[in-house]
């Protein structure tokens, strides 16, 4: 796959992912409203607040995922991978 196809994937599957996000949102947002007794001024709030809360979580674990296991990707210690010996130290 070429690095531009790569991008584009990546920014559909991502627009994707907040339409479904801010989908459901709205579909539940009546029953919210209901609940809570929210004014519209708190509706909007809800509104408003939900898509930042979500982006700091993805950040955020984002983040620890890839702390994670970016280690045993990139060393190439991870389960579909042999490990290589080292060259540094030769066996006696």
């Amino acid at each position: 796959m070429l690095p531009r196809n790569r991008w584009l994937v990546l920014t559909i599957v991502s627009s994707a992912l907040i339409v479904i996000d801010m989908t459901a949102l709205y579909t539940a947002l009546p029953r919210l409203t209901r609940d809570l007794s929210a004014t519209a001024t708190e509706n909007l709030w809800i509104v408003n607040a939900y898509p930042l809360v979500v982006a700091g979580l993805l950040l955020g674990l984002g983040g620890w995922a890839t702390g994670e296991s970016s280690c045993r990707v990139w060393s190439g210690s991870g389960p579909h991978r042999r490990r290589r010996p080292s060259l540094r130290h030769p066996a006696p």
